[in-house]
Parts: structure tokens; C-alpha cells; sequence
């Protein structure tokens, strides 16, 4: 049974692979070929990574959803998305960021994770007496912490560029936060020199639909 179903699970990720492959030049090509009608530059088109995809089975598209990256740090909401069929753009959702490399503040974080994550505490006028416990390093970007007493979640935490309101692009920490009374779940961008939240967004949604004249 083993030798039948191995050699068929890496028959699956080699098709997987190849297929994701091809995708990520059809969409290069596709970038490349429109980027002056998209208002991006070479740098802007040329640096990205694959966050999901998946194939639509019933209408044979499949669909394909990149983040930009400058300098391998991802920017925050800058996303596009692609359906693909015959091997073609068939269309695209856009919210790329144009001219990234002359818009971002630093590369380099005044401030560590752990340095983030008390700062993004103050500002969300939470107390923690337990110091962040370093779970996982994926690389120099990204770590996740446990923070017993101030998240009921561990900590993801990534270095990323925070696109502002008068253009920059500022270099945070970006994190999220659970609450322990589960009022609020906050997404959060953290200011990687000054440790500002700059952004942030509760994934908590909580609907009040008034008073009801019955039970």
C-alpha cells in the first residue's frame, strides 16, 4: 500500500509545484507587458510573492493572489489578484503600490519584536507582567512570541512597509493582539523607529441590533 499512495503523493506536489511554476511566469509576463498602464515601475512588478491560490474545478480558472515586496519586506495591503485560464490573465484586481523604492523610509527597525510588542501594549492600554517567549523564527523578518497574559493567541509578528496617508512608506512591525476578554482582536502595524501604532483593524465584529419587543 505504501509503495502505491508515496510515490502518487509526490507525483501530486510535483504537478502542484509546476503548476504554481507556470502561473507565477504567466502572471510576470502579464505585469511586464502592463505595468506603464498600471502606473508601476519595473521594481514595482518584478518583486512579489504568492500569498494563496487555488483552481475554481466547475469553471477551470484558477486563482492567484500576490503581495509586493520591497527588498524581500512585504508591504501591507498592496495585493493583487489573478484568474487564470489557458495559461492567460483572464483578469485582475489591482491595488499594487507604484514607485515603492522612492517612497520608503528605512530598511533597518530602530526597535526589536519584543521592543513592538510592549510598545503596541501601551498604546492599546493593556497591562503584561509576563516577558515575550520566542516560539519560532522563520527568518529575519518574522517570529512568533507567547504572551500569556496579554494575548489568548501567540504573537505573529513580521517586519513589513505601512503605506501612509501623505505617501510614505514607513517600516513597521506588524502584529496581532487577542484579547483575554475577547472584545477585541487587533490587527496592528507598529512604527519599526518610533514603536507608534500607526494602523490598526479588530477582527472582532460585534453586532447590536437594538432592543426587541420580545425574547
Amino acid at each position: 500500500m505504501n509503495r502505491f499512495y508515496l510515490p502518487v503523493f509526490f507525483l501530486f506536489l510535483i504537478i502542484n509545484f509546476s503548476s504554481a511554476q507556470k502561473n507565477n511566469a504567466v502572471i510576470q509576463s502579464f505585469l511586464d507587458k502592463h505595468r506603464q498602464e498600471l502606473g508601476l515601475s519595473t521594481d514595482d512588478v518584478n518583486n512579489w510573492v504568492v500569498t494563496d491560490e487555488y483552481k475554481s474545478s466547475k469553471i477551470g480558472f484558477e486563482h492567484v493572489y500576490i503581495r509586493q515586496t520591497y527588498k524581500d519586506i512585504e508591504v501591507y495591503q498592496a495585493v493583487a489578484n489573478f484568474n487564470i485560464k489557458d495559461a492567460a490573465v483572464f483578469s485582475m484586481g489591482n491595488r499594487l503600490e507604484p514607485n515603492i523604492s522612492a517612497r520608503v523610509n528605512t530598511l533597518k527597525p530602530k526597535i526589536n519584536p519584543i521592543e513592538a510588542i510592549a510598545k503596541a501594549a501601551i498604546g492599546l492600554n493593556l497591562i503584561t507582567k509576563d516577558f515575550p517567549v520566542l516560539l519560532e523564527t522563520k527568518n529575519s523578518r518574522e517570529f512568533t512570541y507567547s504572551v500569556p497574559d496579554l494575548s489568548l493567541e501567540n504573537i505573529p509578528v513580521k517586519l513589513m512597509f505601512q503605506p501612509m496617508p501623505e505617501g510614505e512608506l514607513r517600516l513597521v512591525w506588524d502584529m496581532s493582539i487577542y484579547q483575554h476578554d475577547k472584545k477585541h482582536w487587533w490587527s496592528l502595524r507598529v512604527d519599526a523607529q518610533t514603536g507608534e501604532i500607526l494602523d490598526k483593524v479588530d477582527w472582532v465584529v460585534e453586532c447590536n441590533f437594538g432592543k426587541c419587543n420580545h425574547n
